[in-house]
C-alpha cells in the first residue's frame, strides 16, 4: 500500500541503506550506512563508538569521556585533568609545568636540571650527581674537610770550612722547628787531602751538630769510609762516632721509632704519619 506523503516512517530499518538519502535521518539506524551521509545525525548516539573514526570530529566533545582512547589526540586540551594520573608517562612532554611539585621524586633522574635550583633541598641524596652542575653551589659545606698535615724537613751536606763554618753553629741552633721537623746530612764532610780520616774528624763533626734545634740523621760518605786510606779504620770511627747520632743527642724529641739494619750501621728506616722514610749507605 502506498503510503501518505503526510505521513513519517519513524521505524529504523534492519540494514543500511545502498544509497544515502538527500536528507539526514531523524533516528540513528542500527547499522552504519556503507556511504557517508552529506549531514550530521540531530540526534548522537548514546555510547561511544568501540572502534576510533578516520576523521576527526570537527568539534571536541564538551565532557571528558571515561575511557581514555588508545591512540594520544594530535594537540594538548585546553584544560588540565581534575586527577593526576597514577604512573608517569612513558615519554616527557615537550613543554615543562608550569608549576613545580611540591615534593622530589624519589627516584634519581638520569638527565641533569638545565637550570639550578634557587634553594637548598631539605633532603639531599644520598649518592653524588653523575654530571657535575655547571655552576657552584650557593652555599660553602657545613663541615671543612679532613686536611692531613704537610711534613717539612731540612737536607744539607759536604764539608762545612771558612765562611761556611764561621757562625754555623749559631745557625743550627736556630733553626725553625716550624720550617722543618729534623735534619738529614747526606755526609762528605771530610777533606781526606788534608788529613787521613782521624777520629778527631769525627768527634768535630759530632760536637758540631749536636746543638741542631732538630734531630739529625747522618748517612756515611765516601771521605769519611772508602776513600780514606784505611777503609777499615774509617768506618770504625763512623759507626763508633756516628751510627747512632739521632738516638744519642735527640730521643726524647722523637714521635717515631728509628729501625737500624742489624748488618749495616748506615741503613736506617722510620715511619712518620704513615710516610716510611729510608736512609741508605750507597757511596760512590
Amino acid at each position: 500500500a502506498a503510503v501518505p506523503e503526510n505521513v513519517q516512517i519513524l521505524l529504523q530499518t534492519d540494514g543500511p541503506t545502498v544509497v544515502q538519502s538527500g536528507e539526514p535521518t531523524i533516528v540513528p539506524s542500527l547499522m552504519p550506512t556503507q556511504m557517508i551521509s552529506n549531514g550530521p545525525t540531530y540526534k548522537p548516539n548514546t555510547k561511544p563508538s568501540t572502534t576510533h573514526s578516520q576523521f576527526p570530529s570537527s568539534l571536541p566533545t564538551k565532557l571528558p569521556s571515561e575511557i581514555p582512547t588508545s591512540i594520544p589526540s594530535h594537540e594538548p586540551s585546553s584544560l588540565p585533568s581534575i586527577i593526576s594520573t597514577g604512573k608517569p608517562s612513558s615519554l616527557p612532554s615537550n613543554i615543562p609545568t608550569r608549576i613545580p611539585s611540591h615534593a622530589p621524586s624519589s627516584l634519581s633522574s638520569n638527565i641533569p636540571s638545565t637550570i639550578p635550583t634557587t634553594s637548598i633541598s631539605g633532603h639531599p641524596s644520598s649518592s653524588p650527581s653523575l654530571i657535575p652542575s655547571q655552576s657552584p653551589t650557593l652555599h660553602p659545606s657545613y663541615q671543612p674537610s679532613a686536611s692531613t698535615p704537610i711534613t717539612t724537613f731540612f737536607v744539607t751536606g759536604g764539608i762545612f770550612e771558612g765562611a761556611d763554618r764561621i757562625g754555623l753553629e749559631k745557625r743550627l741552633e736556630t733553626l725553625p722547628t716550624s720550617d722543618g721537623e729534623w735534619l738529614f746530612h747526606l755526609g762528605d764532610f771530610n777533606n781526606v787531602s788534608l788529613h787521613d780520616c782521624p777520629a778527631s774528624t769525627y768527634t768535630d763533626f759530632s760536637n758540631l751538630f749536636n746543638h741542631s734545634s732538630v734531630p739529625v740523621y747522618l748517612l756515611p760518605g765516601d771521605s769519611e769510609w772508602n776513600n780514606c786510606a784505611n777503609p777499615t779504620s774509617a768506618w770504625e770511627n763512623w759507626v763508633t762516632y756516628l751510627s747512632k747520632y739521632d738516638a744519642q743527642h735527640w730521643n726524647n724529641a722523637l714521635d717515631h721509632t728509628v729501625k737500624r739494619d742489624t748488618h749495616n750501621a748506615g741503613n736506617f728506616a722510620f715511619l712518620h704519619r704513615k710516610v716510611q722514610y729510608i736512609g741508605i749507605n750507597l757511596v760512590g
